[in-house]
């Protein structure tokens, strides 16, 4: 018997952005853009008046249709489940099972000294793989 092994995976942004913009494209059957948006929230645990920064990150697809005279603009955003949805396909095309992922990425100082604010990045994800159990058959 073989143990199942667990192993990471890193996808930085850019290569997410094109696996999410490829497995929409293919599930609505027309070309689409997924976008990344990263700002930084306030977090406030408890009574206490302490906040903590965090990235706040929003995936989404924005289309914009000109009827003529008329522009419309539709933006979808993308929650937990559709990013889980499509990385684990990413995934299981390459012959692994998904288990979980995890945000890369932080909140940081920028700026010099009077100029100094807090400015939000995310690098990509971090996800936990495992290996595809082979099923045995008796003969």
């Amino acid at each position: 018997m073989r143990e199942k092994r667990e192993s990471i995976m890193d996808i930085d942004c850019n290569n997410l952005l094109i696996i999410l913009s490829d497995y929409f494209s293919k599930k609505l059957n027309r070309t689409v853009k997924v976008n990344c948006d990263v700002k930084v929230k306030y977090v406030s645990y408890g009574m206490y008046d302490d906040t903590e920064a965090v990235p706040d990150i929003e995936f989404f697809i924005k289309e914009v249709s000109n009827n003529g005279k008329v522009v419309t603009t539709t933006t979808t955003y993308l929650d937990q489940s559709d990013l889980e949805e499509a990385v684990s396909d990413y995934v299981s095309s390459l012959g692994y099972e998904y288990d979980s992922f995890k945000y890369v990425g932080g909140v940081r100082l920028a700026g010099y000294f009077r100029d100094e604010y807090e400015e939000a990045h995310f690098e990509g994800l971090e996800v936990k793989l495992k290996e595809k159990s082979m099923q045995r058959v008796l003969k």
